[in-house]
């Protein structure tokens, strides 16, 4: 821990840069980045709650669940990220959902998003083979008092990334989240024993973000036809 804070404060200081509808605040590009949502950054659009579209080079660091974008070989972080209505990246569409961002999905009267999370876990001792043991989990950076560009650094090799993604449900202006089946079938009781059926014979486990936007749309039929 201690050596991961003396890495952040020798960064240097932070630059704020105000632009029209956008804070950001600079960090070097410097190696691999496990932490982005995407293998590197591309070309995406950020449509404003004005209606205004900002074309930019864009990916999303899990870590901060915040948008990030490079510019001249530095990558700033998009502080105000609630002037943000829609956010594209890589093709996939992200809306804001209290202080992140959600990747939409399926879009339609029952909606699936996803909410890209990930932690920082320490690696522990060697425990042979070229491998290491796993040790405390970090849920966040509050033991570590440095400044939260920290997130767009490279991550020290005693450190892993653990992916700890969030499914979301709407369902008109209802809103659940779950991680497994038993919680997913919960949102649907009326629908369950169909819904059971249907999961079984297509051989859907629901781990997968592919079996979950099948089965929505599955819903999405059902829901149809009985109107």
């Amino acid at each position: 821990m201690k050596s991961f804070s003396k890495l952040i404060l020798k960064t240097g200081v932070i630059l704020l840069v105000c632009i029209p509808g956008i804070l950001y605040s600079q960090d070097t590009n410097d190696g691999e980045l496990p932490q982005y949502l995407f293998p590197s950054f591309t070309s995406g659009t950020l449509i404003m709650k004005t209606g205004t579209p900002r074309t930019m080079t864009l990916n999303y660091n899990t870590l901060s669940e915040k948008i990030v974008f490079e510019q001249d070989g530095k990558y700033f972080d998009l502080l105000n990220q609630e002037t943000v209505d829609t956010a594209y990246i890589s093709e996939k569409q992200f809306i804001p959902f209290e202080g992140a961002f959600l990747e939409l999905v399926v879009s339609d009267d029952i909606s699936f998003l996803i909410q890209h999370k990930s932690r920082l876990e320490e690696r522990g001792k060697r425990s042979g083979y070229g491998t290491y043991s796993t040790t405390t989990a970090i849920d966040n950076y509050s033991s570590i008092t440095v400044s939260s560009t920290m997130y767009n650094l490279k991550i020290p090799d005693q450190f892993i990334i653990k992916q700890s993604d969030i499914f979301w449900i709407k369902n008109g202006n209802d809103w659940s989240s779950f991680t497994n089946k038993k919680q997913f079938l919960k949102i649907f009781p009326d629908e369950a024993s169909i819904l059971k059926n249907y999961l079984k014979e297509n051989k859907l486990k629901l781990q997968k973000a592919e079996d979950i936007t099948k089965a929505v749309i599955f819903l999405n039929g059902l829901k149809k036809q009985g109107q």
